[in-house]
């Protein structure tokens, strides 16, 4: 695949993305801890047809963390900023986790930059999350914040975990103003609450569940095949 790669500056700190193929734009949203490359699948599947955007979020790949506290707020700006630098006026999404999380927050902030979503595992609320998970996600961030005052990395990497809690900045009333369209993708199997999968998109105007049997939290990566033609119908 053909790639062009770009570094911007965006407020304080250089963000970067990846431009394959042409026509209409896509942009693509990695989670928690990622870059971009583990959309790869995403990636070779919509360039045949789609521009592809591909970006590592603020704090993650190489695209650095800048100053201050890591947001949503922050991360959503970066994306407003890189779709002025590419003279986007709105864009279609697929966010995964995470990203599936700012893309609603995004579409939330800035509205008429934001066009239809397929969303992977999202969760609006920390307790949206299995238990356990949630449990094993605090403790994973109680360990960073304390290693983290000794050793800068792990303070990166705290930072970046706790956007998955106490910086997840979606609200329950924030939904019923998100008008665009919404898919919103979820495994049987996933770290996701299926009662919350439902509930986020029963919460979204246009929003539509759709549960895939078997599937884990990573049915993007484990069946791309089946998970692109399911996001391709829907955003076409």
């Amino acid at each position: 695949m053909q790639a062009r790669a770009l570094s911007i500056w965006s407020n304080d700190t250089f963000l970067y993305a990846r431009i394959y193929g042409k026509g209409r734009p896509l942009l693509l949203l990695h989670g928690n801890g990622e870059t971009h490359q583990i959309l790869d699948a995403q990636i070779r599947y919509f360039s045949s047809f789609r521009q592809v955007i591909a970006m590592d979020t603020r704090g993650h790949g190489k695209t650095g963390a800048g100053s201050g506290t890591l947001t949503f707020h922050r991360i959503a700006n970066d994306i407003i900023r890189l779709l002025d630098y590419l003279n986007i006026e709105s864009i279609q999404i697929i966010g995964f986790s995470d990203g599936g999380n700012l893309a609603l927050y995004t579409a939330k902030h800035y509205p008429y930059r934001v066009n239809e979503m397929v969303i992977v595992g999202a969760n609006f609320s920390p307790d949206g999350m299995l238990p356990k998970v949630l449990k094993e996600t605090v403790w994973e961030y109680r360990m960073q914040r304390v290693m983290g005052t000794l050793i800068p990395a792990i303070r990166k990497k705290a930072a970046v975990t706790n956007l998955m809690l106490d910086e997840l900045a979606l609200r329950r009333e924030d939904l019923p103003t998100i008008q665009q369209p919404v898919l919103v993708v979820a495994g049987s199997q996933d770290m996701i609450l299926e009662s919350h999968t439902h509930e986020l998109a029963k919460l979204l105007p246009n929003g539509r569940a759709n549960i895939v049997p078997g599937a884990s939290h990573f049915l993007m990566m484990e069946n791309p095949e089946e998970f692109n033609r399911l996001a391709s119908d829907f955003l076409n």
